[in-house]
């Protein structure tokens, strides 16, 4: 996972830090040792943001810098392996950075989404440094929200957003916390208002990034008037090929830019530049696991362009690659349900299924359910579904996915009317 940087004759290369995968535990114990807190990384095999940050941030030789402060950690959340930390650090998205407190197992920090590796680096290293006035007031802010006090935390986030001292950097992450903070309270007209009111004013990096389209999301559910022009800084930064930001984050804008679009035609143009850049982006990739990144996206893209056969040899390819990964097979049967090429669909979702685990399960049982129902099987469909909340309540994540089994339930009911 280390990659080197250049180096004077005779100097230290500097490398990543060595992550501790899965054992929470372990990473526990040593940070204790060794007197530090403990950063963890709470991924998802299925997140693309995720295997983004894994790929190209987190093999970072920029982070070795940093490795004697921190133990690093990794914990992928669906993994019944980690259902113990998942119970106590409960989160809301996908990935979710943690600093925790290694002598309370509390956290100091739970920064939710993605950031480069300079972003990341900065971060840290205040977290590490400690901080006054407004970087202060913002680190309390995470740790109200990395407890659940969300509340609290907006008040917090707004204390440190009214300080005149604090940095642009520190006002542009306070922006995209709070835009968070809002957006999870369902307070959708202020996270517009906000969004719409700051973005002009901060600097082209991840934050703005995050801040345009989670504003995006909340001017849609509150009809404000400022969608429009949201939208159209969306789209802006998302042809920016110089804003300083992950590949796959600029991808998540063109994303909100075509999935808004209502005009066919400027649609279809839109998807079409998206998956150019995607295809640019994956040709670069040096790694078979670097290049996945950006399937996901490559395939809703040629969904968008009416052409989702386009996806089939990309996804293959990945799947020989990654034989391990379900997401290939999975995406292929997405890919072959909307080219009705149905028996193949249930191929590949059957080899998703062998590989799947955790909550992932009842999703990749529901694209079985999709194809058999599309397919005119609905006693099949129903079948898929069965034996998908079957798994799910056997799961040791019942509890924290009740909302995906009693959507799974209440489909069911209706196929079996």
């Amino acid at each position: 996972m280390a990659s080197a940087v250049s180096a004077a004759p005779g100097a230290k290369t500097q490398r990543a830090p060595a992550f501790i995968e899965d054992d929470y535990p372990r990473a526990l114990q040593e940070a204790r040792t060794r007197g530090v807190p403990v950063f963890v990384d709470v991924w998802a095999p299925w997140c693309h943001s995720c295997v983004s940050m894994r790929a190209y941030v987190l093999s970072d030789a920029r982070l070795g810098a940093l490795a004697s402060d921190f133990v690093f950690a990794a914990v992928d959340a669906e993994n019944p392996a980690n259902a113990a930390f998942v119970a106590a650090h409960p989160i809301s998205a996908y990935p979710t950075l943690f600093v925790v407190d290694a002598r309370t197992d509390t956290p100091l920090l739970a920064w939710e989404g993605t950031a480069t590796a300079e972003e990341l680096t900065q971060l840290l290293g205040d977290t590490r440094a400690g901080a006054a006035d407004a970087a202060a007031t913002f680190a309390k802010a995470n740790r109200a929200k990395a407890t659940g006090d969300l509340l609290g935390a907006k008040t917090l986030f707004l204390t440190a957003l009214d300080d005149p001292k604090a940095s642009r950097e520190l006002r542009d992450r306070t922006i995209e916390g709070l835009t968070n903070v809002l957006s999870q309270r369902k307070e959708f007209d202020a996270c517009a208002h906000l969004v719409a009111r700051e973005h002009e004013a901060m600097r082209p990096g991840t934050s703005r990034a995050s801040a345009l389209a989670l504003g995006a999301s909340c001017a849609e559910e509150s009809h404000a008037a400022s969608l429009p022009a949201i939208l159209a800084a969306v789209t802006a930064l998302a042809k920016d090929g110089a804003a300083p930001i992950l590949a796959d984050d600029r991808s998540g804008l063109f994303e909100v830019a075509v999935d808004a679009e209502p005009r066919p035609e400027v649609r279809i143009g839109l998807a079409k530049e998206w998956a150019a850049f995607l295809e640019a982006e994956a040709k670069r990739a040096q790694k078979p696991a670097a290049r996945a990144v950006f399937d996901p996206h490559r395939l809703l893209a040629y969904i968008a362009m009416g052409d989702p056969g386009r996806a089939i040899p990309m996804l293959e390819a990945s799947e020989r690659d990654l034989p391990r990964d379900y997401n290939p097979p999975a995406r292929l049967a997405r890919a072959y349900l909307e080219l009705r090429r149905f028996d193949d669909a249930i191929a590949a979702v059957d080899r998703a299924l062998a590989r799947v685990y955790g909550p992932r399960t009842m999703r990749v049982y529901n694209t079985k359910a999709d194809i058999l129902e599309r397919k005119g099987d609905p006693k099949g469909a129903a079948d898929a579904l069965a034996a998908g909340i079957a798994f799910m309540k056997k799961s040791a994540f019942t509890a924290a996915n009740e909302a995906l089994i009693g959507a799974a339930e209440a489909r069911l009911a209706k196929l079996r009317r």
